[in-house]
């Protein structure tokens, strides 16, 4: 059923609020969300003279990969150990967590609101002022978490629109301050070998979908778990078991389900890349969603 609570368009705009006292009073509940909830037991920044060649006044913007919920508090974490308030970009959604206490908590760690479906000019605002004032920005390009723990995916448009807006307001000042775009990975390292987790889980899922253990590494295994969940999911989808290597698979799977939805509700096939894709279509649907003139059918079809 569609929900108005979470399905309606970005209702307002929360700006950062950060301040030191708060920092002081919220850094109990900032140790126990990084410690204690996501059982992060240290956070070590590698490479930190790097920022030394970036003056006291210049504007710093943060792009780190988003691999993992606890990201944003690794990053928090970051800041603490270099001294520095981080501002973060996040999407307005989780403002309204716990009927708004999230939110309030998160202005003052130093979030604000992004609708991540469209141009958000506040949110575009918002982050050039702060980078113009020389503050930190930490934003995540890729936006969803990609789990991509062992590389960083290349730059989005976004993020680099911001860098450069806020640079073009620098000149056009003759500030003589300029804007550092500073790619960062975040990598998650295990304190103890989860190897037997791993083989335990693997085994437990291999039994429910009677899969044949008859050896291989554990890789291999995972690899055939993959097969043959996507097997079902092709006859699901595409009424048959696909052909060719697994990325071919995925690929020729994402393209149909992409294209049959796109003809559906845009009325025709993009050519753009599969987030691009993605992004158009969430907008589209949320929009129609929201839409109080339009049909209740129509409703009730974008959110199926």
């Amino acid at each position: 059923m569609w929900n108005p609570q979470t399905m309606e368009l970005m209702p307002g705009f929360w700006p950062p609020r950060p301040s030191r006292a708060w920092n002081v009073l919220l850094q109990p509940l900032r140790h126990y969300y990084l410690r204690q909830f996501y059982k992060v037991s240290t956070v070590t920044i590698r490479k930190r003279e790097h920022l030394g060649a970036i003056k006291g006044d210049d504007g710093i913007l943060l792009a780190p990969n988003h691999s993992h919920d606890s990201d944003p508090h690794v990053m928090m974490d970051v800041g603490h150990q270099l001294a520095r308030q981080l501002y973060f970009m996040a999407a307005w959604q989780v403002f309204l967590a716990h009927h708004g206490i999230d939110g309030w908590v998160m202005q003052r760690f130093g979030a604000f609101s992004v609708d991540r479906e469209g141009c958000d000019r506040r949110a575009i605002r918002q982050a050039t002022e702060l980078l113009t004032g020389g503050k930190s920005l930490v934003v995540f390009p890729e936006g969803e978490i990609y789990h991509t723990n062992e590389r960083l995916t290349p730059l989005r448009e976004g993020v680099a629109f911001i860098a450069i807006t806020a640079q073009r307001d620098l000149e056009k000042a003759n500030a003589g301050k300029a804007i550092w775009v500073v790619p960062s990975a975040i990598r998650y390292k295990y304190d103890a070998d989860i190897t037997p987790e791993l083989e335990k889980t693997v085994a437990e899922l291999e039994r429910r979908f009677m899969i044949s253990q008859h050896g291989g590494s554990l890789p291999e295994r995972i690899v055939r778990l993959g097969e043959v969940l996507l097997t079902i999911k092709e006859k699901e989808k595409l009424g048959h078991a696909g052909e060719g290597d697994l990325p071919t698979r995925l690929s020729r799977l994402i393209e149909s389900i992409l294209a049959r939805l796109e003809a559906k509700h845009l009325k025709h096939v993009s050519s753009e890349s599969v987030p691009v894709r993605v992004k158009a279509l969430r907008r589209h649907l949320l929009e129609l969603m929201c839409d109080q003139k339009a049909d209740e059918s129509l409703r009730r079809g974008a959110h199926d």
